[in-house]
């Protein structure tokens, strides 16, 4: 009983470049607050001058203009709330931006991670766990982010759950192979085959003085991350 497990990016329903952070989302929200209530009092003049000319009003519905704008809103405030969570879970870290996350605002359940065609882009991360011998899938979560990891021990859970039986081995590639995990794994008896994480042979960013530069001459030996081709996290000490 061996099963495979592994994520891929999902594109989020939302422009690449449709990402803004704290202080934009509230200068948007409060200009949008200001358009609503000029509105509402707009359609308000608007009823009780259908009052006077026909001795009724309009119907007890939103103009469209202010649904649509009501509408907005509700976006930069999932946003906002989207943003408090992040902040909350980024609170105490250093190697986070001080300007503060940036979240999506048309579809705020995703998240900005980094995209394997390069750069950035709001997406979700979509990890199937399947039975190796017949490729039946198993389990399936998707997440609001890239931390393809914390779905190790949650998906051994929903087999067990969904079959009555734990997988005897699960095999997955270096990023699910965290401390964690592979504890986790052991005390449930399932065997993990996971490789360790890649060793670059002949990197020479391991380097006596790393205050240092690189010398130039190794600079094409420092190593690449071989899905985007730009500089894997071995190459900075």
């Amino acid at each position: 009983n061996l099963v495979t497990l592994d994520g891929t990016d999902v594109k989020a329903n939302n422009a690449r470049f449709n990402t803004a952070r704290r202080t934009t989302i509230e200068q948007n929200l409060a200009a949008l607050d200001q358009q609503i209530e000029t509105a509402m009092q707009q359609a308000e003049q608007q009823d009780r001058n259908d009052e006077q000319l026909f001795g009724h009003s309009s119907p007890a519905k939103l103009p469209e203009e202010v649904a649509d704008l009501q509408r907005r809103q509700q976006k930069l405030k999932n946003a906002i709330a989207k943003l408090e969570k992040m902040e909350r879970q980024r609170a105490g870290r250093k190697d986070v931006s001080p300007k503060g996350p940036a979240v999506p605002l048309n579809d705020s359940d995703s998240r900005v991670i980094p995209a394997k065609t390069g750069g950035f882009a709001p997406a979700y991360t979509a990890v199937l766990a399947v039975d190796a011998d017949s490729g039946m899938i198993l389990d399936s979560q998707v997440l609001g982010g890239n931390d393809e990891a914390s779905t190790v021990l949650a998906a051994v859970e929903n087999i067990e759950e969904s079959f009555g039986k734990k997988p005897d081995a699960l095999a997955a590639d270096s990023g699910f192979g965290s401390g964690p995990n592979l504890e986790g794994l052991h005390e449930q008896q399932v065997e993990a085959l996971m490789p360790p994480k890649q060793n670059f042979a002949g990197n020479p960013a391991p380097r006596p003085d790393p205050s240092l530069p690189v010398p130039a001459e190794q600079m094409d030996k420092l190593p690449k991350n071989p899905q985007n081709k730009i500089l894997d996290k071995a190459a900075f000490v």
